[in-house]
């Protein structure tokens, strides 16, 4: 189900839905072609290297078209991220998704998948098609695999 920058989440914080609100209201100014690049600023980023205080989380895959504070609309300072290839959650990434909520406060989570990803599609040949993959990315594929 997809939602609109102008609906709420039943259940969800006011805090997590402010931020909710926000990234999406980010999105569909990416999606219309009108970002405003926001706390791009000399003042910002004076701002934010005495602490940062995100708005959300940023789950997703490493993959360079799907560029989280491009697509949401956001800038320094707004999103923690966190990214692996193939949307893999280890151990480090899950700490780092803990560590924002618990030591930053940040209110949301936000998971976000896309379409035609390279490390499934190598996942699926090694599975397969028993194409060879490099020892690291062999990790991936067992992650992926289920």
């Amino acid at each position: 189900m997809k939602h609109g920058a102008d609906e709420t989440w039943p259940g969800l914080p006011p805090r997590a839905q402010e931020s909710l609100d926000e990234l999406l209201a980010g999105n569909a100014r990416f999606r219309a072609g009108h970002p405003r690049h926001p706390h791009e600023s000399r003042a910002r980023r004076r701002k934010v290297a005495t602490g940062q205080h995100p708005i959300a989380l940023f789950f997703g895959c490493i993959d360079s078209r799907v560029p989280d504070e491009m697509v949401l609309d956001q800038g320094l300072g707004d999103l923690l991220t966190v990214r692996t290839a193939g949307h893999v959650l280890d151990l480090a990434s899950l700490g780092s998704l803990e560590f924002g909520v618990h030591q930053l406060r940040t209110p949301l989570i936000m998971v976000v998948g896309h379409e035609s990803c390279g490390a499934v599609a190598i996942a699926i040949g090694a599975l397969e098609g028993g194409q060879p993959v490099p020892s690291a990315v062999s990790a991936l594929v067992e992650v992926i695999r289920p």
